[in-house]
């Protein structure tokens, strides 16, 4: 999966992208997986902080990669496309997110304790 990921990246990103697709790719990755993980999380104990740490960190791209796959799969001409790279780029942005995200986060909370 990975490896059909990394070459329809390579793919995607060779055409091109334009705004539309990076806004899109944004708001997949802040307000429409945040906004749900916070609402699942209302009635636990866990604390404001916690569900941020939990709603901004948690791993989503196989999941991602395997719906964009099928989407693609199911669309025809421009739709198709514009799929593919919704997903590619959300994924990339992703990866580079949660991992600057989690390597900030750790080293911040190592410093406190």
């Amino acid at each position: 999966m990975w490896f059909v990921f990394g070459s329809t990246a390579v793919l995607v990103l060779s055409f091109g992208l334009t705004w539309g697709i990076v806004l899109v790719s944004v708001v997949a990755l802040t307000v429409a997986r945040l906004i749900p993980v916070l609402l699942t999380l209302l009635r636990t104990d866990f604390r404001w902080r916690g569900r941020m740490t939990i709603g901004l960190l948690a791993p989503r791209g196989a999941a991602s990669i395997v719906f964009g796959l099928l989407a693609f799969n199911s669309l025809d001409g421009d739709a198709a496309d514009v799929a593919l790279s919704v997903m590619a780029v959300t994924v990339l942005l992703s990866v580079a997110a949660h991992g600057f995200g989690a390597s900030a986060f750790l080293n911040r909370k190592s410093k406190r304790t």
